[in-house]
């Protein structure tokens, strides 16, 4: 685990079924689109405490519908949809900070293991 990781979510731990989705996602991302750089954005933005699930969608709709997910207006939605549903999955603990760190957490996992 990475010092990030360490930091914010040390004790959380994410379900198979949890672990599973992240790597489909991940999977299925497996293009240089969305870069790196703006995947972790999105980790930041989804690591503050005053960032909710229903923001962090939004934001994540504002970067497909602006082209930055992906190389088509499909590619852009399908990615779009990916993330989004993978905040919801992530997003059912009864603590908002565990599901914000955990929300955190399977942005940058998706990121280290895109396409692998």
């Amino acid at each position: 685990m990475d010092e990030w990781s360490q930091e914010r979510g040390g004790d959380i731990m994410y379900t198979s079924e949890e672990v599973q989705k992240i790597r489909d996602v991940a999977r299925e991302i497996r293009s240089k689109e969305p870069s790196s750089h703006l995947i972790e954005f999105l980790v930041d933005k989804a690591d503050e405490p005053s960032c909710g699930l229903d923001e962090l969608q939004m934001l994540i709709d504002v970067c497909g519908a602006s082209g930055k997910l992906g190389s088509s207006v499909d590619d852009n939605r399908r990615k779009a949809n990916l993330l989004n549903e993978l905040m919801q999955f992530v997003s059912n603990d009864p603590e908002e900070e565990v599901q914000r760190i955990k929300r955190a957490m399977a942005l940058r996992y998706v990121n280290k293991l895109r396409g692998w």
